[in-house]
């Protein structure tokens, strides 16, 4: 991973560890996990399914597979754990 996209990337977690949002309430988590996805991640089909959303790598090569990712991202409400860690 390229040091800028890393450190882009630990900035994201800080800021999502920040402002917590809980189970069906990860409005603003979402928002900019697809946003941070569609700038930062070349390649990254990001699919948005309403409540809900996964992103697919497709690879330039042809012979390789797509892979697709999906986490949880809500945050526990009791002592300010998220699920995003």
């Amino acid at each position: 991973m390229r040091e800028s996209i890393y450190e882009k990337t630990v900035e994201l977690r800080q800021e999502l560890h920040n402002h917590p949002e809980l189970s069906m309430e990860e409005v603003e988590t979402k928002r900019r996990l697809m946003e941070f996805l569609k700038v930062n991640a070349p390649g990254v089909e990001v699919v948005d399914r309403g409540r809900w959303f996964y992103g697919v790598y497709h690879s330039d090569n042809p012979d390789a597979k797509n892979i697709a990712f999906r986490t949880e991202i809500d945050a526990l409400p009791a002592g300010h754990k998220c699920g995003h860690d």
